[in-house]
């Protein structure tokens, strides 16, 4: 009676937190929890007065420990976005999947061909179980009941999406107004960046994502109203080598509509939110970086939706906040409240 649990799919840039693909041997009993994991962070001047930040403490008894700054951040484990434990007996699995993420979570468990003489949810032929756990909570995946008086054995795999399934993408924008854009109204801003660009924007998670250049440290906005439901505060670095794939910086947030925006690369140590927040549109969530795959400082900003097991970019439109006009994104626009 042995699970594997796969959380997600195809692992794309710069969309860590998206789907993520992994998969891992547990036991019936296993249990992992969502919320919040921490690593310590260390910043010191080295014996050259030069400024180190790092992930481990310094090594040299030359560095006066009391001059070491440590600060507690938090990063994001996708692994952990659902997890599964038995509530019934060895002999007549109840299988639970747990979820303790802000957002709810399609979890589909599949059962492999070698999996016999049981009923799963009182049915010998289901192969497959589709259900949506809400945020927080746990539900009831399958009931496994042995039949026939013979051995049995099941064997089945997990996949896991953040967000509760939607059809489809009605058009542009699904709350039918644009998003404002994530920056003060004072400022304005290029797309570096647009729809199907051809450095980083053709999977199917950044598709529709834009790129907007800006120094590092500006305060960036939130573009809708949400919950927070992941983020990421532990990179220092970035650059366009393989190894800053996965080590972004960033906030996302679930709207009221069921669509999800992502603020990435994002400066580290300047996320203002937390997982579990509330947020109102145009409320500060941090600063923008040059974090992870980045060629430069700029806000990569996407906003995706599930549409039944697999997460994907939509396009959507900005909203001048002067003026109201709808604004569709394009590489080399200036977005700026007023000219």
């Amino acid at each position: 009676m042995v699970g594997e649990i796969k959380i997600g799919g195809d692992l794309m840039r710069l969309q860590k937190l998206s789907r993520v693909s992994m998969s891992m041997t547990l036991s019936l009993s296993f249990l992992c929890s969502f919320s919040g994991y921490t690593k310590d962070f260390y910043k010191y001047q080295d014996e050259n007065g030069q400024w180190v930040f790092s992930d481990t403490p310094p090594l040299s008894e030359s560095i006066d420990p009391e001059k070491v700054e440590t600060k507690v951040l938090e990063f994001f484990e996708p692994s952990r976005l659902i997890a599964i434990k038995n509530n019934g007996p060895s002999d007549s699995p109840r299988l639970v999947a747990i979820n303790d993420s802000y957002a709810p979570v399609e979890v589909r468990m599949t059962f492999s061909s070698d999996t016999r003489n049981v009923l799963i949810n009182g049915d010998a032929r289901t192969r497959e179980v589709t259900e949506v756990v809400p945020a927080r909570s746990e539900k009831l995946m399958a009931k496994i009941e042995p039949y026939k008086g013979k051995s049995w054995r099941y064997r089945y795999q997990v996949e896991a999406i953040m967000g509760a399934p939607v059809k489809s993408a009605a058009g542009l924008n699904l709350g039918q107004t644009g998003y404002r854009y994530p920056f003060e109204d004072d400022k304005a801003f290029i797309i570096s960046q647009g729809f199907n660009g051809r450095f980083s924007h053709q999977s199917p998670t950044s598709r529709h994502a834009v790129d907007i250049s800006m120094p590092e440290g500006t305060p960036i906005l939130a573009a809708r109203s949400g919950t927070v439901v992941a983020r990421e505060d532990y990179f220092f670095r970035g650059g366009i080598r393989e190894e800053f794939y996965e080590r972004s910086n960033f906030v996302k947030i679930l709207h009221d509509d069921g669509s999800m925006a992502d603020y990435v690369h994002l400066e580290l140590d300047s996320i203002v939110v937390t997982s579990g927040q509330r947020v109102e549109e145009g409320d500060l969530l941090g600063r923008s970086g040059s974090t992870g795959y980045s060629s430069g400082p700029h806000l990569h900003f996407v906003i995706s939706q599930n549409q039944g097991m697999k997460l994907l970019s939509i396009p959507f439109t900005f909203r001048n906040p002067a003026t109201g006009e709808e604004i569709v994104p394009r590489q080399g626009l200036r977005l700026a409240s007023r000219n």
